[in-house]
C-alpha cells in the first residue's frame, strides 16, 4: 500500500544524482578534516593494542575487520566507528571512555557537570525492575503507611 492510500502524505526526496550504491563501494574516508581530527585518538588505539601485545588478525577478527583492515584504521584510510571502539575497549578490558579521554585530553575538561545532569540515564530496553530510586521511594510509602495504619489502629 503506497503512502497515498494509507492517507499519510507523500515524501519527496531531492535527487542528487546516481546512487553511491549502485556507483560501487564509497570511499573509505569521507571527509579529510574529520580524519585529521580523530590522528590522535586513532594513534592511543595503536599504542593501546601494541602494549597489550595484540596481534593483528586478532584485532581485525574482534572488530569485524578485512585483512589488512587494522592498519587502513589507524592510518585514517578506513572510518573509525563506535563500534570499533567498544570492541576495542572489551578486547582490553577498559571503559571505552578512557580510550576517548586518552586521545583527545583536552575534550575532557573538569566542568562540573555530567550528561546525567541534563538528561536521564538510558534505561535498558527491557528492564523489568524499577530503578533503585522508585524502588527506595515504593520502600518508604508503604513502610509509612503500614506504620500510619498501626498508629491509627491502636487509637
Amino acid at each position: 500500500m503506497g503512502a497515498a492510500a494509507s492517507g499519510r502524505p507523500a515524501i519527496h526526496l531531492p535527487n542528487f544524482g546516481p546512487s553511491r550504491v549502485a556507483a560501487g563501494p564509497r570511499p573509505a574516508v569521507h571527509c579529510l578534516a574529520m580524519s585529521r581530527q580523530l590522528k590522535p585518538l586513532r594513534e592511543v588505539l595503536q599504542r593501546a593494542v601494541a602494549a597489550a601485545r595484540l596481534r593483528q588478525q586478532t584485532i581485525e577478527q574482534i572488530l569485524a575487520l578485512p585483512r589488512g583492515g587494522w592498519d587502513e584504521l589507524v592510518s585514517g584510510r578506513r572510518v573509525l566507528r563506535v563500534r570499533h571502539l567498544l570492541a576495542l575497549a572489551r578486547l582490553l578490558s577498559v571503559p571505552p571512555e578512557d580510550l576517548l579521554e586518552a586521545g583527545f585530553p583536552e575534550a575532557s575538561s573538569p566542568t562540573g557537570l555530567r550528561l546525567t545532569d541534563w538528561i536521564d540515564p538510558a534505561r535498558p530496553r527491557f528492564a523489568s525492575a524499577p530503578p533503585a530510586g522508585d524502588l527506595q521511594t515504593l520502600i518508604r510509602d508503604t513502610v509509612r503507611s503500614e506504620l500510619e495504619a498501626l498508629k491509627n489502629g491502636d487509637d
